[in-house]
């Protein structure tokens, strides 16, 4: 049986153009608050929090089972993985409890004890985001 997520960290950080265009962004979520912080490198562009549906976490299991989330270990896939891109990093972290069930990243270039996050990391992301009430206005780039 999987430990009951408590709470979900979800950090995206873009890649890497000129600062107006930069943005990057942890995302906390639990069965109180939702905490949004976008930042373009050492600026803080948004730092807001709002309450979340009472289902919340819920939702969130669900969609990383939908979503088919895994955190696979490194060095299972560490052959298979390409040249980096330069696109984006999606990082995740789940808790249950004061207990870490969780610890994955799209990043190439890592710590082993992070885990390589696989699925549908970017159909999460959105759906993630969503419940954050003007998250594309904080995300606006001139």
């Amino acid at each position: 049986m999987t430990p009951q997520i408590t709470r979900l960290i979800y950090r995206y950080q873009g890649a890497s153009v000129p600062p107006p265009y930069h943005r990057s962004f942890a995302l906390t979520v639990d069965a109180e608050r939702i905490h949004l912080i976008i930042t373009s490198y050492d600026e803080t562009l948004a730092d807001v929090e709002q309450e979340p549906a009472a289902d919340i976490m819920l939702q969130l299991t669900q969609w990383i089972q939908d979503y088919h989330l895994v955190a696979m270990p490194r060095q299972a896939i560490r052959p298979a993985l390409s040249a980096d891109t330069g696109a984006g990093i999606h990082s995740l972290m789940l808790y249950a409890g004061q207990q870490k069930i969780m610890d994955a990243s799209t990043a190439k270039h890592t710590d082993s004890t992070t885990a390589i996050l696989t699925g549908d990391v970017e159909s999460f992301a959105r759906q993630l985001t969503q419940c954050v009430e003007h998250y594309e206005t904080y995300m606006h780039t001139p």
